[in-house]
């Protein structure tokens, strides 16, 4: 994981670059011989099915942002984001010994089978937030975010388990989604040691192309995003002393359009169910007993 950031200041307003590069690699091996069988080798022996999977994931990502002096009565900040996420997974299905998992040629004169999923999830986003001081122990804080993303998933299948030695394009899936949210949140400070707040914000993850073979009926092509809603109100306290602090709220979250997996002639994919909502407290007390001891309590309900 690599990351590289660029602070400067102009005075009206400070720029803030940051990029972003990460590799993964993975290498799975996983015994499918009850899953496929292939007999006895020639000498007897029988034989193993071995399948083994290689799944290199690549993220890059840069983003800039511009915030304005903190001295003001309004305070601005804006900003744009970009992430590019390549992966894939190249399967090899093929025999071995039963025993010792040597390779072994294959029985049927072709490969057993093999595919390659190559994946890409490109995505942008412009965002922004204004916060208005409007007296000395009143804020204001609004945000807005527009996102797009752009998904692509291929599968391509070669050897006895998909029709033949040429490789063949089993999948080729596209998907693409925008989504807006926001946030609101006004704050008022009591006097220097209490502060109540209100907030509403929304939240989302990206939907995407669903990998089942297109001939398998009732299946949608793509899954939308999943949308959330959150509002909480709170009270935040801290003793004169600063030894004892106190953190209160309460929240009620909607929830849209919720990702559930479910299945259709034994192929799993993704759809949106219905709705759900949560709602709760949270309380948290630290007290600083003495010089290098800190106690803290917290309780919830959901």
């Amino acid at each position: 994981l690599y990351n590289v950031t660029f602070n400067t200041d102009f005075g009206w307003a400070k720029l803030m670059s940051s990029s972003s590069y990460s590799k993964l690699d993975a290498v799975s091996n996983v015994d499918a011989t009850t899953l496929l069988y292939l007999g006895p080798q020639a000498n007897g022996q029988p034989y193993g099915t071995l399948e083994s999977a290689t799944i290199p994931q690549t993220k890059t990502t840069q983003e800039f942002r511009l915030s304005s002096p903190k001295d003001q009565a309004v305070e601005w900040l804006g900003g744009v984001f970009w992430t590019r996420e390549t992966g894939n997974n190249a399967q090899d299905i093929y025999a071995s010994d039963y025993y010792s998992g040597t390779p072994q040629p294959s029985p049927f004169g072709i490969p057993i089978g093999g595919d390659l999923q190559p994946s890409t999830y490109e995505a942008w986003a412009a965002y922004g937030t204004i916060t208005w001081h409007v007296t000395d122990r009143f804020d204001v804080e609004a945000g807005l975010r527009y996102s797009h993303d752009n998904q692509h998933y291929t599968e391509v299948g070669y050897g006895l388990l998909f029709g033949g030695v040429p490789p063949t394009v089993l999948l080729d899936k596209r998907s693409s989604d925008s989504s807006t949210t926001f946030s609101l949140t006004p704050t008022f400070h009591i006097n220097d040691n209490n502060m109540l707040y209100a907030r509403v914000a929304s939240g989302f993850l990206p939907g995407g192309p669903n990998i089942v073979p297109v001939g398998v009926p009732n299946v949608p092509a793509t899954f939308s995003p999943t949308k959330l809603t959150n509002y909480e109100v709170g009270l935040k306290s801290t003793s004169p002393d600063d030894r004892l602090m106190v953190d209160l709220s309460a929240y009620y979250i909607d929830w849209t359009k919720i990702p559930l997996t479910t299945f259709e002639n034994n192929f799993t994919f993704l759809t949106s169910g219905g709705q759900a909502k949560s709602k709760g407290l949270e309380a948290t007390v630290s007290w600083i007993a003495a010089p290098g001891l800190k106690l803290s309590a917290n309780a919830s309900y959901n």
